[in-house]
């Protein structure tokens, strides 16, 4: 049982290892290029607008491998490549038109801001204002812009 925990302990600082040298490396590469947008906390929260759009959007996987219609792929809002597969953010309607299983049907909230990839705490404060009114949040960032889904 001892050694069973040794051995446990010894993995998870070879762990911690790993993942403060990849953290200490995605600092250095954060710091040496020059990012644009606001960081200033305030002046994120102080200028943001939000558009709210109407229609209702859903998470639809698709497996490795699955072809796909590119009229499906074109009007989807997000594509993610995932070890499970293809996921896809687009819209209730496509994903029946295209007979596909989705879940989290959620409204998409855009903040109309051009905060910087550096910048620290804005969606924290975002996410825990949704999160008082009970709403489950997925956000999602571009370059420009950021999604917030919320259900």
């Amino acid at each position: 049982k001892q050694r069973l925990i040794r051995f446990a302990f010894s993995l998870l600082r070879v762990c911690i290892d790993s993942i403060t040298t990849r953290f200490n490396y995605l600092l250095q590469m954060a710091t040496s290029t020059p990012s644009t947008g606001e960081k200033s906390l305030s002046k994120l929260l102080s200028t943001l607008t939000t558009t709210l759009h109407p229609s209702t959007f859903v998470f639809v996987t698709l497996p490795a491998g699955t072809q796909t219609s590119p009229t499906l792929l074109s009007s989807a809002r997000m594509i993610f490549q995932e070890t499970e597969g293809t996921t896809l953010i687009t819209t209730r309607e496509e994903a029946e038109t295209h007979n596909l299983d989705y879940t989290f049907p959620c409204r998409m909230i855009t903040l109309n801001v051009h905060s910087s990839l550096e910048a620290v705490g804005f969606m924290a404060v975002v996410a825990t204002r949704l999160a008082k009114s009970n709403m489950g949040v997925n956000p999602v960032s571009g370059f420009f812009m950021i999604i917030v889904l919320c259900h």
